[in-house]
């Protein structure tokens, strides 16, 4: 979820996001497709962008540990 959070405050720039990050363009990309894979859902659609980025606000809000997955 970092790469998301990365993502979404560098205003959704690819770029920023692997500077701030620290990895190569390509990783970011990379990530993000999983992102899309595993939730259905597409970051180049202001609906889903907004769900997503909704959706870590409120477990940030919420404080809730992160998923280590299924279990």
């Amino acid at each position: 979820m970092g790469t998301l959070r990365a993502y979404f405050a560098t205003g959704s720039s690819l770029t920023a996001t692997a500077k701030a990050l620290g990895v190569h363009v390509h990783t970011i990309q990379y990530r993000l497709a999983k992102v899309e894979e595993l939730t259905g859902l597409k970051l180049r659609q202001s609906e889903d962008r907004l769900t997503l980025e909704l959706a870590l606000r409120i477990l940030d809000l919420a404080d809730l540990p992160p998923s280590q997955g299924p279990e």
